[in-house]
């Protein structure tokens, strides 16, 4: 990917990578293609996100420590949704435990 260059950033499974390349290069829109795999989704969801500001600071800052660069990310009132690089996500789930509360199954006895 090119920096300070507008990129169109598509996450698509159950394709093989030719089959990808004939469907956009069938539509003839002069793009240039790159392909990066195999990729992780990592989907951070709370009712409070609307409200609340720097969650998605913290979560880029958990990463950075890391030394963990996430591929893109998407952001919406109650998610936000990162892509990685596939192989980082052990290291991604325990840099944002370490930030972040996540809440977890407890099992009660009967």
């Amino acid at each position: 990917m090119e920096k300070n260059k507008d990129n169109l950033l598509l996450s698509i499974s159950g394709l093989s990578i030719n089959e990808i390349r004939d469907v956009i290069g069938k539509n003839k829109i002069g793009i240039r293609t790159d392909f990066l795999g195999p990729v992780s989704i990592l989907s951070m969801t709370g009712p409070h996100f609307g409200d609340r500001y720097g969650i998605l600071s913290q979560l880029l800052t958990s990463l950075e420590e890391q030394n963990i660069e996430p591929i893109a990310l998407s952001c919406t009132v109650a998610s936000i949704s990162c892509i990685l690089n596939s192989g980082y996500e052990p290291e991604a789930i325990e840099a944002i435990k370490q930030r972040f509360e996540i809440p977890h199954v407890v099992n009660k006895a009967s």
